[in-house]
């Protein structure tokens, strides 16, 4: 009976990391910039943390986070270095080396990982 029982445990270890993995998406923590543009000009790149969103004179934090594959959403405020934040809720989707993001009912626009 002692190899059916370690047999049993062998397969489901190996069913498991197989969820795991296929399920695992890359993290979109990083800096970002807009498409042709270098990452080195500060007042064009995002910043994203697992719960902050900066960028030059723009902010975001964020009291819930979640995640779907490829699909992160935030919900928080947003705001400008010289104001308070409004509610904000944030969907960014990994494609890649790029990212679309969306600020509540903004339009999606494209980024690109900064190496």
């Amino acid at each position: 009976m002692k190899p059916v029982a370690s047999f049993s445990i062998a397969v489901i270890l190996s069913f498991s990391a197989n969820i795991i993995s296929s399920d695992a998406a890359q993290t979109i923590v990083g800096r970002w910039r807009e498409p042709n543009l270098s990452c080195s000009q500060q007042a064009r790149t995002f910043v994203i943390r697992p719960m902050t969103i900066g960028a030059d004179d723009f902010w975001c934090k964020f009291k819930d986070v979640s995640r779907k594959g490829n699909v992160v959403t935030w919900k928080g405020e947003c705001g400008y270095a010289d104001n308070s934040g409004d509610p904000t809720t944030v969907v960014a989707r990994s494609e890649g080396q790029s990212l679309f993001i969306k600020f509540d009912s903004q339009k999606p626009f494209r980024l690109e990982r900064c190496p």
